[in-house]
């Protein structure tokens, strides 16, 4: 059974990134705070997860970022971000849902 989520076809999320880290800590942060709250959305037991950031420029020259969600029963979800802002430190980013497999 594949659970549903109301509105989960586009998520908003924002990390607060600090200056004085360095940037692998930084996108660190930023894959555990957006897996988990992706993941809190849906009442799977997801058993990967993989955040990744990528090299180049885009979206308002931030690197893209992808999502991958696999659960034990097969289910795959991908979700790429298509929006970035940052403001003060805060980044703004918003992911839709690209595909999902079984």
């Amino acid at each position: 059974m594949k659970e549903i989520v109301e509105n989960d076809e586009e998520i908003h999320v924002r990390v607060k990134r600090y200056a004085w880290l360095p940037r692998f800590i930084n996108d660190w942060r930023e894959a555990e705070i957006v897996k988990s709250y992706i993941c809190s959305r849906y009442n799977c037991e997801w058993v990967n997860r993989w955040y990744r950031i990528l090299p180049g420029k885009s979206l308002a020259g931030e690197r893209p970022r992808s999502l991958f969600l696999s659960s034990q029963n097969g289910n795959q979800l991908v979700y790429k971000m298509t929006v970035c802002h940052t403001d003060n430190n805060v980044q703004e980013m918003t992911f839709l849902k690209m595909e999902v497999g079984e």
